[in-house]
């Protein structure tokens, strides 16, 4: 019995900032809006005031960025690898949509080109878990375990109290059949968040 897939890669996401669209002298403008409407549960709203503040200032970086996070939310991951893409033409240096952008190839199934923008993101900011959590994620797709689990160590050694990154450390290590060393993550995930039912479940098969 395997261990449950549970939500690797929306940490990536959950970790990912918010940049504020620019004011242009406005009080507020769709792209403040779009960020308000997001705060508040607002998704399709969200995208709806980004897209209207984009064809007025289609050079944001931050608003594609933006509207990226909203429909990988939905669901979109194309839609939203674009937004990613055209984000990192504006913005060349963007650690975070290089970070997402990978997180929605897993998804989609192009492993080469999740490590990819991973690997550009950690280039970028070394110190960014998410990217390392990422690119984890992809290699243990991929079946190169011992390069996932350095990878997972990394994103806890830079955020230490993210039970996700301990219970897909987990994950990698039970693959390998290490199933003392599983449980011991699956228990650290579960000493900082009690209410995790993955790694409960995961522990349990360990």
């Amino acid at each position: 019995m395997k261990p449950l897939l549970h939500a690797l890669f929306a940490v990536c996401l959950l970790t990912a900032s918010l940049p504020s669209a620019r004011a242009q002298g406005k009080t507020t403008n769709e792209g403040q809006q779009g960020n308000e409407r997001y705060k508040k549960g607002d998704v399709d709203g969200a995208i709806a005031s980004w897209t209207a503040w984009l064809k007025k200032n289609p050079k944001d970086a931050g608003a594609h960025y933006n509207r990226g996070i909203a429909k990988s939310e939905k669901g979109d991951l194309d839609a939203a690898i674009a937004d990613y893409s055209r984000a990192i033409e504006l913005d060349p240096k963007k650690a975070n949509a290089y970070r997402n952008r990978g997180a929605d190839k897993i998804a989609k199934g192009d492993l080469d080109g999740a490590i990819g923008d991973s690997s550009r993101a950690v280039e970028l900011d070394p110190k960014d878990a998410g990217a390392y959590n990422s690119r984890a994620n992809a290699k243990r797709a991929k079946g190169d375990l011992d390069a996932a689990i350095a990878d997972f160590s990394r994103a806890i050694e830079l955020n230490p109290k993210d039970a996700a990154f301990y219970s897909s450390r987990g994950i990698a290590k039970s693959d390998k059949g290490d199933l003392d060393a599983a449980i011991a993550d699956y228990s650290r995930a579960i000493e900082l968040n009690p209410k995790y039912a993955g790694a409960h479940y995961n522990r349990g098969i360990a």
